[in-house]
């Protein structure tokens, strides 16, 4: 009897595990939504999950290894954020007038090697949060809504400094890196800047930051939806 109830007990896990697995290979054959923008008009498109959950780690792993490998053998965090800047401007050329601007994830702005300055403060802004320093980006606004521009922030010695990655850009306030304090507390400094924000347009920094109007931080954790772990930290923070 007792083997009995024993060969019982086998039979009734395995049926459990075999209905476990149907049900995993169902939930990850569910199809699920992934949204891609092409030139401003977003489209929503489809993809069964074990793929969406695929893409997903493999770019992970990718983030992490190349952050790594930029910053491979440099200890300073100066050092770092310089040269994954240099790396970032370097890789991602302009965006071409004759090219569609796509929207979609970090990893294929990289693949294509092309974008728009946002993009490239979007890049920068997350291999910096993968090789251990915490960066995002954030629009900066001008009593002219269409002069808008987005910036980087980096914490750097225990402070949030503001650079423009897409121009290479570190601001200064007595040698020692610039916040976005400083240039609304200190408009000297940026009188006499006469380089432009980028090579398509003739706005130059000073003009800018004398019309600055606002700050958005929108993106300020969107760096942590790349990662696994955090990618589930914030979308349970997102519920509330």
């Amino acid at each position: 009897m007792k083997n009995k109830m024993q060969k019982i007990k086998k039979i009734l896990i395995g049926l459990l595990v075999v209905a476990a697995l149907v049900l995993c290979i169902k939930l990850l054959c569910v199809e699920v939504t992934y949204m891609q923008g092409v030139d401003g008009i977003v489209t929503t498109r489809s993809l069964p999950l074990y793929l969406k959950l695929d893409s997903f780690l493999n770019r992970h792993f990718h983030y992490r290894y190349l952050a790594s490998q930029i910053t491979k053998n440099i200890e300073s965090r100066e050092e770092k954020i310089k040269v994954l800047m240099k790396w970032t401007r370097n890789n991602i050329k302009p965006q071409p007038q004759e090219l569609p601007v796509i929207d979609d994830h970090p990893l294929h702005i990289i693949i294509r090697g092309y974008g728009v300055d946002e993009q490239v403060e979007d890049i920068f802004t997350l291999l910096c949060n993968y090789a251990g320093i915490p960066a995002y980006m954030a629009t900066l606004k001008t009593i002219e809504p269409e002069k808008q521009r987005t910036f980087s922030f980096v914490y750097f010695e225990k402070q949030w400094r503001i650079v423009h990655a897409a121009n290479q850009k570190i601001f200064l306030k007595n040698n020692s890196w610039a916040t976005l304090k400083d240039f609304t507390t200190d408009p000297s400094l940026i009188l006499g800047s006469e380089e432009t924000i980028s090579s398509r347009s003739s706005l130059t920094y000073q003009e800018f930051f004398s019309q600055f109007n606002g700050y958005e931080s929108i993106h300020k954790t969107r760096h942590r939806k790349q990662t696994p772990l955090g990618r589930i930290l914030q979308e349970f923070l997102d519920l509330f």
